[in-house]
């Protein structure tokens, strides 16, 4: 199941309640975002990536899913420890002694 920008402003601006809360460009806008494959809708894998529910990851094979694997990819290389310069003199200085 998926939905369309059709069907998203109809019911965001169709609803008294809530036709006011935002423009059809921010609608528009949104609903781009959320396409994370740009197929024109959105489903449901792209619908729980977006509102970042962590309850129901996305399936694999799915672009969310390939998304959440490479953040998770670029978050470890953050929080690997940094080698100080000392550090890193210290690893190549032995290094090279050792091939001499």
């Amino acid at each position: 199941m998926a939905l369309t920008l059709k069907e998203v402003k109809d019911a965001l601006m169709g609803n008294e309640e809530t036709k006011n809360l935002m423009t059809e460009e921010e609608i528009e806008a949104a609903f781009r975002e959320a396409d994370c494959d740009k197929d024109g809708v959105v489903d449901y894998d792209e619908f729980l990536f977006v509102m970042g529910s962590d309850k129901a990851p996305p399936r694999a094979g799915t672009l969310p899913y390939h998304i959440l694997q490479e953040s998770k990819k670029e978050l470890m290389k953050l929080k690997a420890p940094v080698e100080n310069e000392d550090e890193k003199t210290e690893k190549e200085e032995a290094k090279s002694s050792n091939t001499s």
